[in-house]
This record gives C-alpha cells, structure tokens and sequence, in this order.
C-alpha cells in the first residue's frame, strides 16, 4: 500500500518540470488540429515572433475534434486516435498549460494501477495477487514516464488491463453483456493502438489454451466477439492503408540496426526498467540492475516450468509477454530495423513480465515451503524498493528515456530570452522535426524567430544579437565561409550538466542534435549587412 501511494505521488509530481520534448509538442500539432502542411508554411524565411510560430500548438475553436482527428489519422495513421481526442477534450476544459495537459495522461495512470488490482485479483482468485501486481505498476519507472507525457502510450497499458479483465469476466460467466463490455472493450483498444491488434491475437491464444477442455463454445463465442471489433475497426483500417505513406515517414527513423551489443544492453535495460531505472547518468547505480533482471529470469523459468502459478497465469502471462515482442523481433529481422529496441511499441510485453513475477511471488508467499515465502518476500521488497527509490531520484531530471539530447532547448530560451532584440534563425530539412516548437513553447512570445528551407536567405539583419538554433552541417558550412569576411561563429550552447551513454550507433554525419550544437551566436561588425554577405 505504500508503494502504491508513492506511486500515486509520482505521477503528478513535478509535472511542469519535466522538459516539454518533441514528441509532445508534435502531440499538441495533432491536438489543434494542424497538420506538416500548416508547419511547414512557416519555413520560408519571413521573421516572426515565437509566439506566433507556437499557434501551430494552439487549441482554439476554430479547429475542432474534427480536425485533430483528420490530422491524425491522415498524416500519423500509426497512431490511434482515441488518447488524442480524449486529451483535447482534456484540453478543452482545463486549459493548455503543461501541467494541466499532462495532468490528464496522469490521472490514466492512476487509473492502471486500480485496473491492474482488479485484473490481479481475477487471476489469483484472491487480492494478493491483484494488490503485488497493483503496486508493481504504481512504482514501476516505466508506468511512471508515459503517465507524465502527452503521449498515447499509457492509455494502451490501460486498456490491457481492462480489455483482459473483461474478457476473463466474459469466460468466467459467459453472457452476452459481458460479452459485449469486452467487444466494446477491443474497439477502444484498436482505436488506441495498432499494437493492441496484437493483444487480441494474445486473448485469442489464450481462449484456446485454457477453454479445449470445455468445448468450442467459448472460443467461438471469442472469435465472434473479435470479428464484430475487427469491423468496427475497419474505417480506421482503410484510413490507415490510405496514409501508408506518411506510417513508413513517421517510422523511418526506426529502420537502422543496431549492433547486437546495443541491442543487448537495450533488451537488459527494457526488461530492468520495468522495476527499475534511474537512468544509469552514475553507471555506479545500473549494478541494482542485476538483481532485478535475476528475479525476472527465475520468475520466467518458474512459469515456463510449470511450477507454482496457476495455468490462466502463466499462460496469459507469456501472451502477453510475446504478444509484441514476436512480431517486432520478426519485423526486425526482415527490415534490418530496430523497431523491437523501442520501449513504448512493447507496453504489452512489460505488463506481460510483471504479470509473471506478480504471479510467481504470490504464489510463493502462500506456499508451504518457509524458504520459498522467504526469498520471495525478500525479491517483493527489493523489486518495490527499487521502483520507489527511482520515483524519488529522477526527480531531478528533466528529461525522457532516449530524449536526452533535448535537454538544452529550455536553457537555450533562457539565454535567448536574456535580450528582447535578440533573433533566432533556424533551418530545417525535414518538417518533421520538432525541436523548433519546442523551443518556441519556452521563449519569450515576442521573440523574433525566423525559419527557413534550403539556403540561407537573402535579408538584412538590422540588429544583434542573431543566434543560430541547431544549425545544419549546410548551414555552418556557409557560415565558414563568411568568417573571412570578418564574421565570427561562436558556440554558446549550454552546458546540459548530464551524460548519459547513447547506446545509437554512429551515424555517418554529424547530427543536427546534439547538446553541444544546440546554440551558435554570430559575431560580426555593426557595418557588416551579415546574412547578404553570407548570400553573395
């Protein structure tokens, strides 16, 4: 009960704080019913104030829940629709703030812990189970991170637990309102995520391993339900098929192996994170790691054994575990992509590895064997301790899993900000990026910012100081090119007091993002019209 109070906590701890990175920001795109072409527009040299950059992240009335969901679902068709309507919704009523957007997907998060309860408690005929399995997903740092973002991902652990509570109602009492609260149950799933698909396929498996031996009638009754979702999920489907194109776009990034040592040492902090992560920024701290990912594997080798937890557990347990984890290890393989490293596109599989050690352990604290309740208590304790004590430390960081090289946007609109004359210029060759938004959340509205496509353009800057926000390996080149003509580059990005290991491999140029590229002040002479020199 303790951790689950924690837990609570966590979530709505700080909720301004936390950087306001990329992803959101292209969330809150989605939200106002903008779409690439409406940012887009803005890259064509003209100056305008950060305010008016950041209108694309505005919700007004004159975009309505018709347009959000034409955005997405025309130009982000992988992604569900459901969380976004709800969170502009959301929106509507409690204003746009940081803290008030990311109070919704905290208050889903809340909400999964209370589910979690009620599908342990099912299983395990009991509230032991449904109490361990409840306050693993209270403390557990990746329940934490994706209730704190404006992102889909914890409505998708939500509807797990719900989904897959329902249907075990449904065959405990087969009737057509329980039958019908699950159908319901999968179309809300499907219009989530594409990865609850999968999880329905994991309900199917496990319809027709724990019911052969009573007939056929409940797996019928199953596939009966799942066709009725799988037509109402249809539309979506052609919609999605339609926008295929912009799907392999938003991916794409994705579709770059890793070398099998990254991939390993993201398959270990995967599986740990469940229980725990504190970032690892003091490699000193990843040796509690090791304890964690031992209780998992003996947990797993218990359950593939057949040992101590009832079937329906482990059975639904390594269903769930496999329902993602299979598809994308096999994508992967084909692709030569890296699709399965990605800790958000397996919520499934995370929910699947604490139904197991939940199961094990419960199991074990009522088992007859004083040794078995002992190391099983002892693996309790340490597995809850280790997720609280990583609510309370990453407290003091700002940024996400993998989103580390964002960290300085908000100090750059600290010292951008310093000078109410100052102009940031930025370029951009993919509008897809969103860094710029970003960073026009946080700099004052009436900052001059100007953005642009291609070559520098040919205008007068009447005023100093100019900054350059992330500038591109054309854009720096151009600039060199000018510093014989008395002009001066000079680096003053911030220093993002944090270094944490990039387990990417290298890429074959320099990136745009980065830390130390993150803000450039030009210096030249007040007779020198800068960019028109850089032109010519």
């Amino acid at each position: 009960m303790l951790a689950i109070a924690i837990g609570i906590f966590a979530r709505f701890d700080r909720l301004d704080r936390k950087l306001f990175f990329q992803d959101e920001a292209f969330s809150l795109l989605r939200l106002s019913g903008h779409t690439l072409g409406d940012y887009e527009k803005l890259f064509d040299g003209k100056v305008r104030t950060a305010g008016a950059i950041a209108e694309v992240m505005r919700v007004t009335p004159q975009h309505g829940l018709g347009d959000a969901f034409s955005s997405i679902v025309r130009e982000e068709p992988q992604r569900g629709p459901l969380f976004y309507l709800a969170a502009r919704l959301w929106i509507d009523a409690f204003g746009e703030s940081i803290a008030a957007m990311r109070a919704f997907p905290a208050m889903l998060g809340v909400l999964g812990i209370g589910l979690a309860y009620l599908l342990g408690a099912r299983l395990g005929r009991a509230p032991p189970l449904g109490i361990i399995l409840a306050a693993f997903v209270a403390v557990s740092p990746f329940h934490i991170r994706y209730s704190q973002q404006l992102r889909e991902y914890v409505l998708v652990a939500d509807l797990t637990f719900l989904s897959t509570w329902l249907l075990l109602r449904a065959l405990d009492r087969p009737g057509w309102v329980r039958w019908s609260s699950y159908a319901i149950s999968l179309i809300f799933s499907f219009y989530a995520s594409v990865e609850l698909v999968l999880l329905a396929l994991a309900h199917g498996l496990f319809v027709w391993v724990t019911t052969r031996a009573s007939g056929k009638r409940p797996l019928a009754q199953f596939a009966l339900v799942a066709l009725a979702a799988g037509l109402a999920y249809a539309p979506l489907v052609l919609a999605e098929l339609g926008g295929r194109h912009w799907a392999q776009n938003g991916v794409s990034w994705e579709i770059t192996a890793y070398p099998l040592s990254s991939f390993l040492i993201k398959w270990a902090f995967n599986f740990g994170a469940v229980f725990y992560d504190h970032e690892f920024a003091g490699v000193r701290w990843a040796v509690l790691l090791v304890p964690v990912l031992l209780i998992e594997a003996y947990a797993y080798v218990r359950v593939l054994g057949g040992a101590w937890v009832d079937g329906q557990i482990r059975v639904l347990g390594l269903a769930l575990t496999a329902a993602a984890l299979i598809p994308l290890v096999v994508l992967d393989l084909i692709l030569r992509a890296r699709f399965e490293a990605a800790t958000r596109y397996q919520v499934t599989t995370w929910i699947g590895a604490e139904l197991v050690v939940a199961g094990v352990i419960a199991s074990a604290l009522a088992s007859q064997e004083s040794r078995a309740r002992t190391w099983s208590l002892v693996a309790l304790t340490y597995l809850l301790a280790c997720g609280a004590f990583a609510a309370f430390a990453d407290r003091s960081y700002v940024v996400w899993w993998d989103n580390n090289e964002h960290i300085s946007e908000k100090a750059v609109a600290a010292i951008v900000s310093q000078d109410r004359h100052a102009l940031v210029i930025a370029d951009d060759n993919d509008y897809q990026s969103t860094e710029i938004l970003v960073l026009c959340r946080y700099l004052a509205p009436s900052t001059d910012v100007m953005l642009f496509h291609g070559p520098l353009p040919n205008v007068t800057v009447g005023r100093e100081p100019v900054y350059l926000f992330l500038p591109t390996a054309a854009v720096r080149r151009q600039l060199l090119r000018g510093l014989d003509a008395g002009l001066g580059l000079k680096n003053v990005s911030p220093d993002i007091g944090i270094d944490i290991p990039d387990l990417r491999p290298p890429a074959s140029a320099p990136r745009t993002v980065e830390p130390g590229n993150a803000l450039w002040r030009v210096m030249f002479a007040p007779e020198h019209d800068f960019l028109k020199r850089l032109r010519s």
